[in-house]
């Protein structure tokens, strides 16, 4: 996710997994991750999550 040319979030998708979700630190707590998972459920279906332990 870019906004004014600066990544801000950014996700990892294999088949119909979101594997990984990053958010800037300073962009956290703004809906970004919100935005981005939104966006990869209605345009890329992606309908399942895989977390990892450290994250849990």
């Amino acid at each position: 996710m870019f906004i004014s040319g600066e990544a801000k979030a950014f996700c990892s998708v294999s088949e119909e997994n979101l594997e990984m979700l990053f958010v800037v630190a300073k962009k956290r707590g703004k809906d970004s991750g919100k935005a981005l998972v939104k966006f990869a459920v209605a345009k890329l279906k992606i309908y399942n999550e895989y977390v990892t332990e450290q994250n849990q």
